[in-house]
């Protein structure tokens, strides 16, 4: 729908500027009030040339089977719509039946990001990823649950519901992609497409026992799903093998391009992921062999708030890939790891900020934009935003008292030390294939009512320690089962250089294979 385009009056040009501080004069005022009709004339005419989304984005109508279904059929809360949208006829994802997290557009199919705030909401085109999906062959049977707006390691910030672990009935799924990671536990979708903003694929996928992929930054594409800021968006697969998630990678990376021009601004023309047609991320795992070696980062080990028995059983798995000849594990040491957490902080404070107080798609990069989400997000914020769980809300306060009090500083620190971060993993990379450490340095909560506000944040938080450095730095990482820890699955986590999944998901399925014929003991301490 069009805007109500009308220029400001004198009354509310003087208010906007006693805002902004601007200290106008009643001549400045008058002057202003004339000659802003000038401007709106090329909004008019912005509103006539483009009647909406862009128009090869296809706009689809598609039929609800069911909404928020009953416990019966959904015993974990892992799903907020159930459909069925059926892809080409082949394709190497025929066959397959897959589910999305719900910020990824679903054209015709509601999208609430997990708050409530935005029910109603109807997306009017499918995301990149929806589209490679089907055209690989995939049907989509609905929309998973999730964190409410991403914003949450625990899983139990939902507005529906906190999402159960299918491994353990009286705890969570982990976040924020709780619902993807136990939809694939469950056996009720084999493979999940969720984001990755700290770690919101790998901690969900080690706590559920499945595996999670967060490839490079910019290797997928995001157009047309809710992000939190286009530095640290990330897009990738959660299944139960890591052969799955490289075929599924196989359909959804690569270049986002509309006639010539790139419409995600989180990629570059130059991402080197080669034509499309040839991209087979699964082929690597059988035409390559070869000694793999593994740098065991000694950092991600030890943390204060950690479990012991969660290190122990890493280390354990660790210990039998090293038993097999033709794979090595050698001890790496990357001192920065432990600040990368606080770099993290640094930078998503104030860049989901700037996106969740404006509009939900933000400014100042080239590309596509939603433009029927911006104006439900920008409506929902306005009558809603008290409804934001309480880690988004404690997050946006930080955010604006440290923007306001310090010039924007802390976030150009931290993003400054994106680099030294970025170079501190590639020199530990420059003599193995990958780093290993544990994915979370626990297992996942316990489901708990009563929770008190500050219970609620602190485990929003309490899991992102070895995760949310790689979203700052843009490595590809992926968490595969290892055992367990107290009865609870535990995720092995493995890095590689950027742009190099090949090797991430060749090393992965190696350690799948050894680990399994191995079955690691249970690493309760």
């Amino acid at each position: 729908m069009a805007p109500n385009l009308s220029p400001p009056t004198d009354s509310e040009i003087r208010s906007i500027s006693a805002e902004l501080g601007l200290d106008l004069s009643t001549d400045d005022v008058e002057a202003f009030a004339d000659l802003a009709p000038v401007l709106f004339e090329s909004y008019e005419r912005v509103i006539d040339l483009e009647p909406g989304n862009d128009a090869e984005l296809e706009r689809t109508r598609r039929m609800v089977l069911e909404r928020h279904p009953d416990g019966d059929a959904d015993p974990h809360n892992a799903w907020l719509a159930r459909c069925r949208i059926d892809g080409a006829t082949d394709g190497r994802l025929a066959g397959y039946e897959i589910g999305l997290k719900d910020n990824v557009s679903l054209a015709g199919v509601p999208m609430t990001c997990g708050w409530a705030g935005l029910e109603g909401y109807v997306p009017e085109s499918d995301a990149t990823v929806v589209r490679r999906l089907l055209a690989a062959g995939a049907t989509i049977t609905g929309k998973l649950n999730m964190d409410s707006m991403a914003f949450a390691s625990s899983g139990e910030t939902s507005d529906f519901g906190p999402i159960g672990n299918p491994n353990a009935p009286d705890h969570l799924a982990g976040g924020s992609s709780g619902g993807s990671a136990a939809a694939v536990a469950a056996g009720d979708v084999d493979v999940a497409v969720a984001t990755d903003q700290a770690g919101s694929i790998r901690i969900p996928a080690a706590f559920c026992g499945t595996v999670g992929l967060k490839p490079t930054h910019g290797l997928v594409p995001y157009t047309g799903i809710v992000g939190q800021g286009y530095t640290f968006d990330h897009v990738g697969p959660i299944a139960s093998s890591v052969r799955d998630c490289a075929r599924t990678l196989s359909a959804i990376a690569g270049p986002d391009v509309v006639d010539g021009e790139p419409v995600d601004p989180r990629q570059s023309v130059e991402t080197p992921v080669g034509d499309r047609s040839t991209t087979d991320f699964e082929r690597a795992l059988d035409d390559r062999e070869g000694r793999l070696t593994i740098g065991v980062l000694e950092e991600g080990f030890g943390w204060p708030r950690g479990e012991p028995a969660v290190d122990d059983t890493v280390l354990e798995a660790l210990e039998i890939a090293d038993d097999d000849q033709a794979i090595e594990t050698l001890e790496r040491s990357v001192p920065i790891h432990s600040d990368g957490m606080h770099v993290w902080a640094a930078v998503i404070a104030e860049s989901n900020m700037a996106l969740l107080q404006h509009n939900g798609v933000g400014y100042f990069v080239d590309g596509a934009y939603d433009e029927s989400f911006a104006q439900a997000f920008s409506a929902a914020i306005e009558n809603e935003a008290a409804s934001l769980s309480k880690s988004l809300q404690l997050t946006l306060v930080v955010a604006r008292y440290v923007a306001d009090r310090h010039d924007g500083l802390l976030h150009a620190s931290g993003q400054n030390l994106r680099r030294r971060l970025r170079r501190a993993y590639d020199e530990a990379l420059e003599d193995v294939d990958v780093l290993a450490l544990p994915t979370t340095p626990i297992t996942t909560f316990e489901r708990r009512d009563g929770l008190s506000t500050g219970e609620i944040v602190q485990r929003a938080y309490s899991a992102v320690e070895n995760t949310s450095p790689f979203n700052m730095t843009g490595h590809p990482a992926i968490s595969i089962p290892c055992g367990t820890a107290g009865g609870l699955p535990v995720g092995l986590m493995l890095v590689a250089t950027r742009h190099d999944e090949s090797t991430l998901l060749w090393a992965a399925d190696r350690l799948e294979g050894r680990l399994s014929a191995s079955s690691p003991s249970d690493g309760r301490s």
